[in-house]
């Protein structure tokens, strides 16, 4: 499939995914997140292909934004369905692979603000920084 396809498509997700947390979840449970992930590791030459997806893994990874007025049983059933959709692509590798997406691409200013876009929407209000994603040797230091 053309890459322009693809990283438009994967645009495309991410900016449904920003418009409602339904579809955030459709998304989600429609292994969109393995999809944008598996794009960007066949296609790891493509910036502008990267930066789509850094997009689309950023704005299908945040935490929505809540207003004070929510219900509580419905803000905690958000926020419970934000925090398995950031843990899912952790466990897809989201983070290695955005993290490889930079490192191949230095220098492009683009492609390393949509880097910063993903990785906030991985660690907001997640354990990313949390021991328990530490190997059981560097669990114990944390705890010092």
């Amino acid at each position: 499939m053309d890459k322009m396809v693809l990283g438009n498509g994967a645009y495309a997700l991410g900016n449904l995914a920003a418009c409602s947390v339904g579809l955030k979840d459709m998304i989600a449970e429609s292994s969109g997140t393995e999809t944008i992930l598996g794009t960007m590791r066949l296609h790891e030459s493509d910036n502008i292909l990267q930066a789509n997806c850094c997009l689309a893994v950023s704005k299908s990874c945040r935490v929505p934004a809540l207003s004070v007025d929510e219900d509580y049983a419905t803000a905690l059933k958000i926020l419970e369905k934000a925090s398995a959709i950031q843990e899912e692509a952790l466990q897809l590798g989201a983070f290695r692979t955005i993290l490889r997406s930079l490192a191949l691409h230095p220098s492009d200013a683009v492609l390393r603000r949509t880097f910063c876009e993903a990785a906030q929407a991985l660690a907001e209000g997640n354990s990313l920084l949390c021991t328990d994603m530490l190997p059981e040797g560097e669990q114990e230091d944390q705890s010092r």
